[in-house]
């Protein structure tokens, strides 16, 4: 069980990973023609939300954290090096808990509860950042937009 939690989280951090990838660093400005956070913001606001939870759980799951500000919202380099150690941070997290008492600090429903809003607020800010782009006519390709659900 732990093996697979932890490698469900590890997919789920892929696609977002992959996505940030695909979309070129001069378009993590975008805004969607409806508004909201850039691109960029959103990306940050993945990671914020992971390093804000680590941080309230505490211990070795909060070393090393990058909480990105305002400034790095443009940067893929840096917001891909946060989401990397934020997921690596999850994924201890993760272990940790199935192989005690499959609790998390501050979260009363369980590790399977929490790994189960963490892909869900994730998975729904990929879905705005994919409508960003294509609000501007910023399209990705189809074949790419299929793969990400290919794991």
């Amino acid at each position: 069980m732990v093996l697979s939690l932890r490698e469900s989280w590890e997919l789920t951090n892929g696609v977002t990973l992959k996505l940030l990838e695909k979309i070129p660093e001069h378009h993590l400005s975008v805004k969607a023609s409806t508004g909201g956070r850039n691109i960029g913001a959103k990306f940050a606001h993945i990671n914020n939300v992971r390093v804000q939870w680590l941080n309230a759980i505490g211990g070795v799951h909060s070393i090393g954290l990058i909480r990105l500000e305002k400034d790095d919202y443009t940067y893929k380099t840096k917001i891909l090096e946060a989401l990397k150690i934020s997921s690596d941070r999850i994924g201890g997290l993760v272990e940790t808990s199935v192989r005690t008492d499959m609790k998390v600090k501050g979260y009363p429903k369980g590790i399977n509860s929490f790994l189960f809003y963490l892909v869900s607020h994730e998975a729904h800010h990929r879905g705005e950042i994919i409508l960003s782009l294509k609000s501007v006519n910023l399209n990705l390709e189809s074949e790419f937009l299929f793969s990400l659900w290919d794991f």
